[in-house]
């Protein structure tokens, strides 16, 4: 993402992770009234499910490819769009506009070229379509992953999307 964030000086940027460890612990979290979430895997959605539970009346997900690309799991999409959640697919984040806050985040629309080695969409940006998105809170949630760094990597199983293999029996 680059600079995207590189106002992240702004009133209302707030990281994925910061935002659910926050709210998780117990700490007061100001939510704004539209938010915009930008990211297509768990903690994204996470994220979004999140803020419509705090009260926030407007949630969107910015999400650089199509729903189906996602790698969220799919089960957990499909409920955060029954709650309200909304998608825009095929945007991606070019920066946060603000003045001290958030007001808003400029995207560019993406179009499809094809598919990628790991079978996901390939996307290019459109010349010259940048949109505004209004909103009073940003929340990047890309690229978000767990780090053990006290836990050896061969102590535990993840599946290809990085999460814990379980055992159905004790659930450990």
């Amino acid at each position: 993402l680059g600079d995207v964030y590189k106002r992240q000086e702004l009133t209302g940027v707030v990281h994925g992770l910061d935002f659910l460890r926050d709210v998780n612990t117990g700490k007061e979290v100001k939510i704004g009234q539209k938010l915009v979430v930008v990211g297509g895997g768990n903690t994204a959605i996470d994220v979004a499910r999140t803020a419509v539970r705090l009260g926030c009346e407007d949630v969107t997900i910015v999400y650089r490819r199509n729903r189906g690309d996602m790698p969220a799991e799919r089960i957990e999409i499909v409920e955060a769009l029954e709650e309200g959640v909304k998608l825009v697919p095929l945007a991606a984040p070019v920066e946060v506009v603000g003045d001290g806050c958030v007001s808003g985040l400029k995207c560019r629309k993406m179009i499809n070229t094809g598919k990628g080695a790991d079978g996901r969409g390939k996307v290019e940006a459109v010349p010259g379509s940048e949109f505004v998105i209004a909103c009073d809170m940003v929340i990047p949630a890309v690229s978000q992953y767990f780090d053990l760094p006290f836990v050896p990597k061969d102590a535990f199983k993840t599946t290809e999307k990085g999460v814990f293999v379980t055992d159905d029996l004790t659930l450990m």
